[in-house]
């Protein structure tokens, strides 16, 4: 067996992977695998699975290909827009309803109950009677969210969504107050108080879609993900 890869060269490995999963993972493929990984593989061993693909990914590194190294990590502010970075400043602009036609909508839950845009969308278009091209930006934030809808559509929206459960939670789903101060609680309704949500969260279960992603909002630190050998040599 080959002797230990340097340790560099596996920090500098690791820092790809996430930053790859980061940019352009899928979270259901993901998760995918990640069940099947867990449901196969007994706990104890984890740790060494994990490190035997670390392993053999750096060995067929050098078969052929640039090694993983520092150098490959291009700086945030130089590096080009990934695939589904263009795809979504183009969603986007295409979305972007006109502020005179707009209303905005608040909806109590946010990236702490693992949702996507393209959850909200979807549980709007099945609930309603209302058309893609009338949902514009929408924006999730820690404990709460805000869609931008055509203002006639608004309050059918509202009616359908408000005391509906999603992702576990019972919904409130009202008019956003203002946004003169975007990402405050200034803009939650007038009858809602900010969620409060457990600092701390036991491991779910495999059948959870429990990965996720997204850029740090200004009113939340940076956290870290332990793996599941992490924890348990805690």
């Amino acid at each position: 067996m080959p002797p230990f890869t340097n340790e560099a060269d596996v920090k500098a490995f690791l820092a790809t992977v996430m930053d790859t999963i980061k940019q352009d993972g899928n979270p259901e493929v993901l998760n995918q695998y990640r069940s099947l990984f867990r449901k196969q593989v007994p706990f104890f061993m984890r740790s060494y699975v994990s490190a035997y693909l670390i392993q053999q990914a750096l060995e067929s590194s050098g078969n052929g290909r640039r090694p993983y190294n520092k150098a490959r990590r291009p700086h945030a502010e130089n590096r080009r827009p990934t695939r589904n970075e263009n795809n979504l400043e183009s969603e986007q602009k295409k979305q972007n309803i006109p502020e005179e036609e707009s209303a905005r909508i608040f909806i109590s839950v946010g990236r702490n109950r693992r949702v996507f845009p393209r959850e909200i969308l979807s549980l709007i278009l099945s609930e309603t009677d209302v058309q893609k091209e009338d949902i514009g930006l929408i924006r999730i934030l820690d404990n709460y969210s805000f869609v931008q809808v055509r203002k006639e559509w608004a309050d059918t929206i509202i009616e359908a969504l408000n005391g509906k459960v999603f992702k576990g939670r019972t919904l409130t789903v009202n008019h956003a107050r203002s946004r003169s101060d975007e990402g405050s609680f200034s803009e939650l309704p007038q009858d809602t108080e900010p969620v409060k949500e457990l600092e701390t969260e036991t491991e779910p279960s495999d059948n959870v879609d429990d990965y996720h992603y997204t850029e740090e909002s200004s009113e939340t630190a940076e956290t870290g993900i332990a793996t599941d050998s992490e924890r348990s040599e805690e």
